[in-house]
């Protein structure tokens, strides 16, 4: 009797940092723009910009082996957005956003930019009865290039 119940607390907190469900969503910007009276935005957004988002074991600390790779071009408004489905727990996963410019179309260019995000039980992002991890607001400044 007392095996089952281990196995059922176990069973219990292994489920509750359970991730099946994960997405992100941000903004780019120019971080040299400047207020925008159009908009009221405090900086200008920026399009085309490549956004790579790559996901590895958390015991991969040297980012050797990506599990997950997917990228996606800032819209015409700065907006990006990924979403992922997974049998597996995305939540043994720290995810790395990679942006460069690689447009040809805009005469200014700008610098390249990565951020890691680690997932945590304790961050409003989660939620564990949905089993999701939905990140808003990750968003990116950029500077120009020198030319």
């Amino acid at each position: 009797m007392l095996s089952v119940l281990l196995t059922a607390a176990c069973t219990g907190k292994e489920d509750a940092y359970r991730v099946d469900f994960f997405s992100v969503t941000g903004m780019i910007y120019d971080k040299t723009a400047g207020f925008d009276e159009i908009t009221g935005a405090a900086e200008l957004p920026v399009q085309g910009i490549t956004v790579r988002m790559d996901a590895y074991a958390s015991d991969d600390i040297g980012m050797v082996s990506p599990v997950l790779s997917q990228k996606c071009y800032s819209s015409s408004d700065g907006h990006y957005q990924f979403s992922v489905k997974s049998d597996d727990n995305l939540f043994d996963l720290f995810f790395v956003f990679s942006l460069s410019d690689d447009t040809t179309y805009r005469e200014t260019r700008y610098e390249s930019e990565e951020r890691v995000l680690y997932l945590s039980p304790a961050s409003p992002f989660f939620n564990s009865s949905m089993k999701s991890y939905d990140v808003t607001g990750n968003d990116f400044s950029l500077l120009p290039k020198d030319n």
